[in-house]
């Protein structure tokens, strides 16, 4: 029975996959804290051998969500989100060559996904709201007048309890910007310390206050 997993259809702007992303995050941060960091830093391997040592050492890290998701996508994740190397078709070439050079870029990486994820939550928690702003009203027959007249009543009576859950729902969605925000903002200053162009997604702060 094959177990491989097939590929993920991409959830990001960079043309990642969430989970892969993730994945890839704690590959790299436990290789970097590790004994073997030298070889995310620099030098090349063969693809194929890369897929077995890093499914066996996801393995050996109790990092069981590894299964999910295939080594090969997690790999265009190091490359494509995390900038740690390049990839062609029989090989892959480690670009940071130092570990300070190599943490930047996994911090970067992380803010990336932490933004991405922010505003994925943002759009649902504001298309939610918005469906239950449009939904019409099916009950409107003589039948239900009186209900909704005593509901109506018993709306006025428990009015505090109803502001509440607004100011939850509004609490909510401005927490996500200011997440937003301030992600985006560390993102910014991270990439101009480390050089790198803000290639994350075609989105603009602006977009991201909305």
């Amino acid at each position: 029975m094959n177990t491989v997993p097939t590929f993920v259809e991409a959830n990001m702007p960079n043309g990642c996959e969430g989970v892969s992303v993730r994945l890839a995050g704690i590959y790299l941060r436990l290789m970097l804290e590790g004994e073997l960091s030298e070889r995310v830093l620099s030098g090349t391997i063969n693809k194929l051998v890369w897929k077995k040592l890093y499914l066996s050492f996801m393995r050996k890290n109790c990092v069981d969500i590894a299964i999910d998701r295939h080594a090969f996508q997690v790999l265009y994740a190091l490359s494509r989100h995390y900038n740690m190397c390049r990839v062609d078709k029989t090989s892959i070439t480690w670009t940071s060559n130092t570990a300070m050079a190599a943490h930047a870029n996994l911090t970067i990486g992380e803010l990336r996904g932490e933004l991405s994820w922010a505003y994925t939550e943002l759009r649902r928690l504001e298309q939610e709201l918005n469906a239950k702003e449009e939904k019409p009203d099916v009950d409107d027959t003589e039948i239900a007048r009186p209900q909704k007249r005593m509901r109506r009543e018993f709306i006025d009576e428990e009015e505090g309890e109803c502001d509440v859950e607004g100011d939850v729902s509004n609490m909510t969605r401005n927490e996500l910007r200011g997440e937003l925000a301030g992600a985006y903002t560390k993102l910014c200053r991270l990439e101009e310390l480390n050089d790198v162009e803000g290639d994350m997604s075609k989105m603009t702060l602006s977009e991201l206050a909305v």
